[in-house]
């Protein structure tokens, strides 16, 4: 088992952002594999909050096909498992390619006005830029549980697959745009599904689209994409959200 130190800038919810964990579950198990095999999805179950400090990495591969590997990880802090996830790589096959889904139209990114305060205490520390490209705003009390907002990493990062996994979870939870008070809605298990890594080299900018699907006893489940700037799809996903909340 390695280990890593987290920073504890990178909160949000009382916890290490899942997306910052999700890039760090993803690097363990890529090194075991190597270069040839990109990843092709990714699920990480946060079990508990894990906070800044060491966090010990666990990695291991569970199937090596011919052209298909299947990498489970766990993530251990203070005696416990706190995350378990699980990834799939794959070399490239022949076979179709469409995608039947289109970026929503809004103004690029230049054209929008960064977001003026963080809606969730305490996650200046994360090192992304939001920018909305449409209504609602976070917290508005919209009757619409959407949010879509261009985001970008500090110093104009490069986007690979760890880093569109940050993005993939560096909004608001899509719920937000239909409250008007905080509540605090951590992520408790993320799913990613890895598209064209590749177009998002070429603009720091991604769209972020975060759709609210359903809401009930205490957990909300959403759904993501990134798009690059002229319209190709970066990644698709989905997230099990608690809402620690009577609301």
């Amino acid at each position: 088992m390695s280990s890593v130190r987290l920073d504890a800038s990178r909160a949000g919810f009382g916890g290490i952002h899942g997306g910052h964990l999700a890039a760090v579950a993803l690097g363990a198990m890529a090194s075991l594999i190597g270069g040839d095999r990109p990843p092709r999805s990714l699920t990480l179950a946060l079990l508990s909050p894990i906070a800044g400090g060491e966090l010990g990495v666990l990695p291991k591969i569970e199937h090596a096909g011919r052209t298909l590997t299947a990498a489970t990880v766990r993530l251990r802090q203070n005696g416990t498992t706190a995350a378990t996830g699980m990834a799939i790589f794959g070399a490239a096959r022949p076979g179709p390619a469409r995608v039947d889904r289109s970026m929503p139209d809004v103004p690029p990114p230049e054209e929008c006005q960064p977001l003026a305060a963080k809606p969730v205490p305490g996650s200046d520390g994360l090192g992304i830029e939001h920018r909305p490209a449409a209504a609602p705003l976070p917290l508005s009390g919209s009757n619409l549980a959407r949010i879509l907002v261009w985001m970008r990493l500090s110093g104009d990062r490069p986007i690979d697959a760890a880093s569109a996994l940050v993005l993939a979870d560096g909004a608001v939870p899509a719920l937000y745009g239909c409250l008007d008070a905080f509540v605090p809605i951590p992520t408790i298990e993320l799913g990613a599904q890895f598209a064209d890594i590749g177009a998002a080299t070429r603009s720091p900018w991604v769209l972020g689209v975060f759709d609210h699907l359903r809401a009930a006893d205490g957990y909300s489940v959403e759904d993501a994409e990134l798009w690059t700037p002229d319209g190709r799809l970066v990644l698709s996903g989905r997230q099990l959200r608690r809402v620690l909340s009577r609301r």
